[in-house]
């Protein structure tokens, strides 16, 4: 899974490829960009929640890098090996946290269900979510817990998810707004180029009502 600042860069430089840096100058700063981004997140935010897999070692697990809603299921691991589960799933990548969609998770659960025993159903062993720690009451020390979380940081969000999309494209937007805004004040005169300050403006406008008008749509799965 990728690091808070590799995801935040690699949103940056999407943002600014598509406003044609190395060709004109992109006259946002680092710090203006994190917060556009950071407004993306908040409009997304009440109408996000997502899947995510973690591996227990022990009976308190905490999980307060995340913003857990409840905990759905927990299996223990038994005797199969956490990289014989990877390489069946995704060829190798980690499954110790990892964002998947609607359908991708439908799979993985068919494939769970061979694979592990799942004893909240079969025993009814009880597990607890409180105050940001998960106790694991009856169940193996090693375990996977699936729980359902709120959009905490850009990191929850999976890398390969429309929900990413929709991140990159509304602080693409966000983005075109404030660099029109900012042109809008410049004057060139005499100067035969000019600014496209009212383009960026109409475009944003258009694209942010677009992107907003998915939150209620069809990008909300869960």
């Amino acid at each position: 899974m990728l690091t808070e600042k590799v995801v935040l860069d690699n949103v940056i430089k999407y943002v600014r490829t598509m406003l044609g840096d190395k060709t004109v100058e992109v006259e946002l700063t680092r710090a203006e960009l994190l917060t556009l981004i950071e407004q993306a997140l908040r409009k997304l935010r009440p109408y996000y929640s997502g899947v995510r897999y973690v591996q227990a070692n022990g009976k308190q697990i905490d999980v307060s890098n995340h913003d857990p809603i409840a905990v759905s299921r927990v299996w223990n691991a038994g005797d199969i090996q956490y990289n014989t589960i990877q390489d069946i799933m995704f060829g190798g990548v980690g499954l110790m946290i990892y964002d998947i969609n609607f359908m991708q998770r439908f799979e993985m659960m068919k494939a769970y269900q061979m694979l592990w025993n799942e004893l909240s159903n079969q025993k009814g062993e009880n597990f607890r979510l409180l105050n940001n720690t998960i106790y694991l009451d009856g169940y193996l020390d090693n375990a996977l817990i699936e729980m359902t979380v709120n959009l905490k940081t850009i990191t929850d969000v999976e890398e390969s998810s429309m929900y990413a999309d929709w991140i990159l494209d509304y602080t693409l937007a966000l983005a075109k707004e404030v660099l029109g805004r900012k042109r809008g004040k410049a004057t060139l005169q005499g100067s035969p180029i000019q600014l496209d300050a009212a383009q960026l403006l109409s475009e944003a406008a258009s694209e942010k009502t677009h992107l907003e008008d998915q939150l209620v749509g069809d990008i909300y799965v869960y």
